[in-house]
């Protein structure tokens, strides 16, 4: 970086060149000091497909069981993706999730895969037990206590 611009910084404009500096800043990766793209994309790419393949199910469990037709299952399987690719986008998965705006970070908060992502990356990164994790643990239970109240409560109209 102190070299970038030595060739042209020349005559007048020779007191324009860096000088050395003081101090010089080592940067150490506390987690996967390897930098191994993999250790960070598998645990996500997991919690992703999860994602992907529990709404595809449920839609396409809701809309059998409505048993209207092709039109409304097409429809059913386009509204997945509203919150698929939310997922993906605000969870940490493709972005450093402290990189986003406050906004993306308050959404992102409301999507399980955030949690999820955070657990399965504190295990296989940085070795975190049940203790360290518990807030996401609790965050993940409370989504499937209250998705899964909202589905009994759905579905025993149905079976009624």
């Amino acid at each position: 970086m102190d070299s970038a611009l030595r060739t042209e910084l020349k005559g007048p404009l020779a007191s324009l060149r860096a000088t050395p500096s003081p101090v010089e800043v080592i940067t150490h990766a506390k987690y996967n000091p390897e930098a191994i793209t993999q250790y960070n994309i598998v645990p996500g790419l997991l919690g992703v497909i999860l994602t992907m393949t529990s709404v595809m199910i449920t839609a396409m469990a809701t809309t059998r069981e409505q048993e209207r037709g092709n039109l409304e299952n097409l429809q059913a399987m386009q509204m997945t993706f509203f919150f698929f690719l939310p997922s993906i986008l605000l969870s940490g998965f493709m972005f450093p999730f402290r990189g986003m705006p406050h906004w993306a970070q308050m959404v992102g908060e409301c999507l399980p895969l955030t949690h999820f992502l955070r657990v399965v990356r504190g295990i296989m990164l940085k070795g975190n037990d049940l203790a360290q994790l518990q807030s996401e643990y609790l965050v993940l239970v409370l989504f499937i206590l209250a998705f899964g109240l909202l589905a009994l409560s759905r579905y025993r109209r149905t079976l009624d």
